[in-house]
């Protein structure tokens, strides 16, 4: 297999080929240049609809989409911009096979960003992948955008999970609900509160909320009360953490109780009775 078309597969790129490969730098260090060319079937097509269109004007300066690293290295993706004139939706960019509409990273980047963003703090995620705060904010907006707007993926919830991610330092929070089934990001809203799961079983309808069988939350009162009315016939599975601490404060308030029965007692035959409670 010729290295181009090992760099292809390793790439995730269809219909457009690899033309040329260099290494460049800016102010956040080296990185490589990936130039490509799109097949003749998929050029010129509106973003919106994705139909043929008449092109607009002529090839700009070439336009870069960052992608997955490589190796280490920040990978860009190059192709020359190009406009084309959609009797329906007016002059556009072509769409790229690689990218969302109006992004500036390409879909395998976006997606790694929104899950990482599900599992750690968006600084953390900045960091690692070398882009700004900002770029992940854009990311995930434009990524929760498109799976809200896809209403099937809100068809067949059977197990879902409902948890709370936090970012600007902690300032700001976003309630995120993902299908246990198949591990997928199904809904995200602002604001962790009592009216953001109100307004996520709104969307969701009583039909399909009926049919939800298992909701995993962590122990947020304004969450086990949107579950015991929208979806009653739900199992409401809590997190070990919130489980462990209930446990642990029952425990104080038992050994607060028995301590206080003993206040007359002597400081031997209060100790025994502390060591007692404590086993």
């Amino acid at each position: 297999m010729r290295t181009v078309r090992v760099l292809q597969k390793l790439l995730g790129i269809e219909r457009a080929r690899v033309v040329g490969v260099r290494f460049d730098e800016d102010d956040r260090g080296q990185m490589l240049v990936v130039s490509l060319e799109l097949h003749k079937n998929a050029r010129s097509r509106c973003p919106q609809c994705r139909k043929c269109c008449p092109g607009y004007d002529q090839p700009s300066a070439p336009r870069r989409w960052r992608h997955l690293d490589m190796g280490g290295w920040r990978c860009f993706l190059e192709l020359p911009a190009t406009r084309v004139r959609c009797p329906r939706h007016g002059v556009k960019t072509e769409l790229v096979p690689w990218a969302r509409p109006e992004a500036r990273v390409t879909r395998a980047f976006d997606d790694t960003v929104a899950w990482m963003c599900a599992h750690a703090p968006m600084t953390a995620v900045s960091a690692y992948l070398r882009v700004s705060w900002r770029t992940v904010s854009r990311i995930v907006e434009r990524v929760v955008d498109g799976h809200v707007g896809l209403t099937k993926r809100l068809n067949g919830l059977r197990r879902i999970g409902i948890d709370e991610i936090a970012y600007r330092k902690g300032r700001r929070y976003l309630v995120v609900v993902v299908n246990h089934d198949t591990g997928q990001l199904v809904w995200a809203g602002e604001g962790a509160k009592k009216e953001t799961i109100e307004r996520f079983f709104d969307e969701l309808g009583d039909v399909r909320a009926r049919k939800i069988t298992h909701i995993s939350a962590d122990g947020a009162e304004y969450i086990g009360a949107v579950i015991a009315e929208q979806a009653p016939g739900a199992y409401w599975c809590m997190d070990p953490f919130h489980v462990l601490q209930w446990v642990n404060q029952a425990l104080d308030r038992c050994r607060a109780r028995v301590m206080n029965r003993v206040v007359g007692l002597s400081t031997v035959e209060r100790a025994c009775q502390d060591v007692c409670v404590r086993t």
